[in-house]
């Protein structure tokens, strides 16, 4: 999206009054959408887990002054009990 001064999301907030508009400049409310995610990043053996980026722990990357909410219903990663997996998948469906 290029050249957006603006965006503005219209939400039903049962908290505020009727007929009350509460505004905020950063996020406020979630979205109810379904995701599918392929994270790609490089395994390694677990006897040497620090030559290993791994797929599934990937909130250690968020910036943590920031809201960022995902709720994730299901995760599969690996097969072997002693190799972290080069990939991983993540998803939350309706």
């Amino acid at each position: 999206m290029n050249d957006v001064d603006a965006f503005f999301g219209i939400h039903v907030w049962t908290f505020l009054p009727s007929g009350i508009i509460g505004v905020r400049n950063d996020p406020l409310l979630a979205s109810a959408n379904g995701f599918k995610a392929l994270i790609h990043r490089g395994g390694g053996h677990t006897a040497q887990p620090n030559q290993a980026v791994g797929p599934i722990v990937i909130s250690r990357e968020a910036n943590l002054l920031k809201p960022a909410v995902a709720s994730v219903k299901g995760l599969k990663a690996g097969a072997t009990f002693n190799f972290i997996p080069e990939t991983s998948e993540a998803w939350s469906r309706r």
